[in-house]
């Protein structure tokens, strides 16, 4: 009866079988006429569970160092910055301490500038000179901005509100009330009628169906909210009366 092996029979060895009673290993020795009475010498590979760069503590990605540190010895050779020979250049902006890397900016300040010169076509100091015509506060509430970014923990500059027909630039918001204009679409009338609701003097915009005005009063009238030609007049009359 033929005997069946499950793992290799050479002492010490305890690989799965690969054929005639031994592993894949001997077996290979056997079939290149080399001893295979000796059990492997195998090497345990210990991967580290953090970046060998003192200080890193992220994972590792290969070599024993993190995704960050293998791509810079890749690219630059070197995992560590080299020491440097004179202090790096700080961002020109008004209070900001960032390391320059473009134009005398750091990254986040350099961002901003491309956007503004992209979207409205006006430069970092024309941006600077509004700040500094405004003294740093929101051209409607004359507050300064308090809206903090989540990502770097830094508050939000002044946002640049321009006129959405013609593209000029009108001055320098918070977040709130850029985005209150916003919203209200640049509707001067509708602001206004926001400010006589506030103020409790507007009157429902809309016109009063006939049959259900007569019927239930014009206390439980239904409003259309579809004619803007109600805009600042008093409640409208009813169909077919004399205004």
């Amino acid at each position: 009866m033929r005997q069946v092996h499950i793992v290799c029979t050479v002492d010490g060895c305890g690989l799965p079988h690969k054929a005639r009673g031994l592993c894949n290993a001997h077996y290979a020795q056997l079939k290149r006429g080399v001893n295979h009475s000796q059990p492997i010498k195998r090497r345990e590979m210990q991967k580290a569970d953090s970046c060998s760069v003192e200080g890193c503590g992220h994972p590792v990605k290969s070599k024993g160092l993190c995704h960050m540190h293998y791509a810079r010895q890749l690219r630059h050779g070197y995992v560590k910055n080299p020491e440097r020979t004179k202090p790096f250049k700080v961002c020109w902006y008004d209070g900001c301490d960032g390391r320059a890397i473009c134009q005398g900016l750091c990254n986040l300040h350099y961002t901003h500038a491309r956007n503004i010169k992209k979207n409205y076509d006006i430069s970092m100091q024309d941006y600077l000179a509004m700040v500094h015509y405004q003294c740093g506060t929101c051209y409607i509430c004359g507050e300064k901005e308090t809206k903090v970014d989540p990502r770097s923990g830094r508050v939000h500059m002044l946002a640049v509100d321009h006129c959405h027909k013609t593209g000029k630039v009108r001055g320098l918001l918070c977040a709130k009330h850029n985005m209150a204009i916003g919203l209200l679409g640049d509707d001067a009338e509708l602001i206004y009628r926001s400010i006589d609701y506030i103020k409790g003097n507007a009157q429902p915009l809309g016109f009063w169906v006939d049959e259900i005005a007569r019927k239930f009063g014009p206390e439980k009238t239904i409003i259309y909210f579809h004619n803007p030609g109600f805009l600042y007049t008093n409640k409208p009359s009813l169909p077919g009366e004399p205004s």
